[in-house]
């Protein structure tokens, strides 16, 4: 797996799985990466545009913020995935996370009464993993 990621997450990115981290502030992913089986975008616009120059022919894209451009060729696959809230998601999200094969990041959790705090730190941007409110 390769991922695009500011350098400062790199090691994160790592222990979640990624054989190779693009910082991609340095690099342009298009220039050092090629023939991917598949690509999963997050972000959008231009990158998701660009993302057809890595995949291989025959590959799949999948794309969850806006929409899914269209492919250069037929023989690719540009997927919107249905990312709702459905129950059937979020038990196929269990099984994965209870079996291993999804790893939670680190997750703080902060009172709601401590919003303050927790809103200072992701204000931060040296956040690793999520920050949670219990409210009950």
């Amino acid at each position: 797996m390769i991922r695009g990621a500011r350098s400062r997450i790199r090691q994160a990115s790592r222990s979640c799985g990624a054989d190779r981290v693009i910082d991609y502030n340095k690099e342009d992913f298009t220039k050092v990466v090629k023939d991917c089986d598949a690509v999963f975008d997050t972000v959008g616009g231009e990158v998701a545009k660009n993302a057809f120059k890595v995949l291989r022919r025959g590959g799949r894209a999948a794309f969850i913020n806006g929409p899914a451009p269209t492919p250069p060729y037929e023989d690719m696959a540009s997927l919107k995935p249905d990312a709702s809230r459905k129950r059937a998601h979020l038990d196929r999200i269990v099984q994965l996370v209870t079996s291993g094969a999804v790893k939670l990041p680190q997750i703080t959790t902060y009172a709601l009464a401590d919003a303050q705090a927790a809103h200072r730190v992701s204000e931060g941007r040296h956040l690793r993993g999520k920050l949670v409110f219990k409210v009950r």
